[in-house]
């Protein structure tokens, strides 16, 4: 594991030691090497969608773990959209419409299918029902 630094990843030269000065999300950088010998670069993020996801529970020690997480956090998509609408995202970028799946199509080597999910070709999450449900209007 690498010391935290800030400003930009590339070159390595442009790194700066610590952590971001103004705390802000994704400005705060460190690096690690898995067991295959590939990088990883983690940011930091500090902002999020608030009371989901505690800061004392952002360790998992397996992928049951997080996804016991996932599924405690019970976000529903007028929380989403109203999350939405106040980061400053445009309107014109934000969803139309939450779709809540059990599991996510993928290809078998892992690859998300795009398609699947654009033709509706998923099981909807049991606890939010098959309807998903639409953002509201402006």
């Amino acid at each position: 594991m690498s010391d935290v630094w800030h400003g930009p990843p590339f070159p390595v030269e442009a790194r700066q030691p610590g952590p971001d000065p103004e705390r802000a999300s994704y400005g705060s950088f460190c690096a690690f090497a898995d067991p295959d010998g590939n990088t990883w670069i983690v940011q930091e993020v500090t902002t999020r969608l608030p009371g989901r996801v505690g800061a004392a529970e952002t360790g998992y020690a397996s992928t049951a773990d997080l996804e016991s997480s996932l599924r405690r956090a019970e976000v529903e998509a007028e929380e989403l959209d109203e999350f939405c609408r106040g980061s400053g995202l445009a309107n014109y970028k934000r969803p139309r419409r939450y779709v809540f799946v059990k599991t996510i199509p993928r290809s078998p080597v892992g690859k998300l299918l795009r398609r699947k999910l654009v033709a509706g070709e998923y099981e909807p999450e049991d606890a939010v029902a098959a309807a998903s449900a639409e953002a509201p209007a402006l």
